[in-house]
């Protein structure tokens, strides 16, 4: 008997644009979706969680997860093929705690509006309604799972992973404004500088990894 290999699944565009507008999380993780991300998502304003980890997405990233997903809380994009560079509209997304875009093809510097996730502070998880919605993620440091209650426990930035990427320029010093920030991943990309020195403000940091970098 033959075996047939299933090598690449387009993304399913026209099952994306049916999605309501009000679905809360999108896991599709681990497939074998390619393509780029469908823009119809931009109308499921409700999101708080996207996790498209694991496929083989294309195109970049889209300017609309920043200026239309305002609420979005976990945003997934790991070991896929997107390029192009990180869009200063997610620094937007003011309730944003968990950013990994980790083993992609993403190039040029990290943009320095991230910084002001910082407002995450002037904002408590419980001012939005989420229907009595019930979820926690998971975030991997150097083989130790921590677990966080989306609702409760996250309230600030705490984990970002830019590794295996493309990015370049100095390994930005303000990211010491993210002093809730618990895991930083840096790592293989053409990043250069010393460690900035501020970096001793991120008090609550347990994980930082800057393996493969070209520091001075």
């Amino acid at each position: 008997m033959s075996q047939t290999t299933v090598s690449l699944v387009i993304f399913p565009l026209q099952w994306a644009s049916q999605l309501s507008s009000s679905i809360r999380v999108l896991k599709m993780n681990n497939n074998l979706f390619g393509g780029e991300i469908p823009s119809s998502l931009q109308n499921c304003s409700g999101l708080i969680d996207i996790d498209f980890s694991g496929n083989k997405l294309t195109g970049i990233l889209p300017i609309w997860i920043g200026s239309k997903l305002s609420i979005l809380k976990v945003l997934r994009l790991r070991f896929n093929f997107l390029s192009g560079n990180i869009p200063q509209q997610l620094c937007n997304l003011q309730y944003l705690h968990i950013l990994d875009l980790r083993h992609n093809n993403i190039s040029d510097t990290i943009p320095k509006c991230l910084s002001n996730l910082t407002t995450l502070r002037s904002y408590v998880s419980s001012w939005i309604s989420y229907d009595n919605y019930d979820e926690s993620t998971t975030v991997i440091m150097k083989g130790r799972e921590l677990v966080y209650d989306i609702d409760h426990t996250l309230r600030f930035v705490i984990s970002i992973d830019f590794s295996s990427n493309n990015l370049e320029g100095e390994i930005p010093k303000y990211i010491s404004s993210l002093v809730e920030l618990v895991s930083l991943n840096l790592s293989r990309n053409h990043l250069t500088g010393k460690i900035p020195w501020k970096f001793r403000n991120l008090s609550k940091l347990e994980t930082l990894d800057l393996e493969s970098l070209e520091q001075a």
